[in-house]
């Protein structure tokens, strides 16, 4: 019988592929379209704020983010992508549905519909 935890992993392994929290980061960006403070992005991924902040120093080296203190509030740093990283999160989206189409190529409309409503059950 499949564990909880092997059943999960399956799944991340298909949708995520072990994606590091750069990548992370980058995606979470470009899905937000506009700038958001360190602190969102720690509350929405689950990375540890120190992570966070290495992850942004290394995607700044990059030219994909750029950080500028909010002007509402002098306390907040604003974290947005630049235009290369706006490219290089749409490159990975694209990469990211041709693996996916790779991968669910053997699943038929109706089995898509299942596994899509099953996944849908799961709270």
């Amino acid at each position: 019988m499949i564990t909880n935890v092997e059943l999960f992993n399956a799944l991340r392994n298909v949708t995520a592929k072990r994606e590091g929290s750069r990548y992370r980061i980058l995606m979470e960006l470009y899905t937000i379209g506009k700038g958001t403070s360190q602190r969102v992005l720690v509350d929405t991924l689950h990375i540890r704020p120190a992570t966070v902040s290495e992850q942004l120093d290394v995607l700044i080296q990059l030219g994909f983010v750029e950080k500028n203190i909010d002007t509402m509030d002098k306390r907040t740093t604003v974290v947005t992508l630049t235009d290369a990283g706006r490219a290089e999160a749409q490159g990975l989206v694209e990469h990211r549905e041709k693996q996916l189409a790779h991968r669910f190529r053997h699943l038929s409309t109706e089995d898509r519909q299942d596994l899509y409503d099953l996944l849908c059950r799961i709270d």
